[in-house]
């Protein structure tokens, strides 16, 4: 089966950030017919604009998926996407 390369932003500022985007990261891993390509490294950021909150952890995964269209494809990552913000 073909596969494309999806590269997906990671961040979280609530509670133990670091540990939420390692979870993200093996739920990405988990994905049924995917394979983790690759993680960038942490980078920390603060907030703008709204600077009363904590500071942001942010990464990119890439990760490889089934190519195709409809269900299969781009729709279903959508979705376990939103699973795995959840």
């Amino acid at each position: 089966m073909a596969k494309v390369r999806a590269y997906i932003g990671l961040g979280a500022n609530l509670g133990d950030a670091q540990a939420t985007l390692t979870a993200a990261v093996g739920a990405l891993a988990a994905l049924p017919g995917a394979t983790l390509a690759g993680v960038s490294r942490l980078y920390v950021t603060t907030p703008v604009e709204v600077a009363d909150q904590p500071d942001f952890h942010n990464a990119v995964a890439a990760v490889d998926v089934p190519a195709g269209s409809g269900v299969g494809g781009p729709i279903a990552l959508l979705l376990a996407l939103k699973s795995i913000e959840r």
